[in-house]
């Protein structure tokens, strides 16, 4: 197993996190991401799912008709 001192420097050349580094930190560093992802992925799925709700009133308007 490595020592600590060791792993910090190799994470730190990894561009990984410190061990020091906090989780507000790592959730502040990945924002853009989350914005850039994951915010458009949930209203790209709300989206579809409106899709197919409204085509499933259409179906039904079409067979009562």
């Amino acid at each position: 197993m490595l020592p600590v001192s060791c792993l910090s420097v190799c994470l730190a050349a990894c561009g990984g996190s410190q061990p020091d580094a906090t989780a507000a930190d790592a959730a502040q560093k990945n924002k853009p991401v989350y914005e850039a992802v994951v915010e458009p992925l949930d209203q790209a799925k709300q989206a579809e799912s409106d899709v197919f709700k409204s085509a499933e009133r259409q179906k039904k308007q079409a067979e009562e008709l």
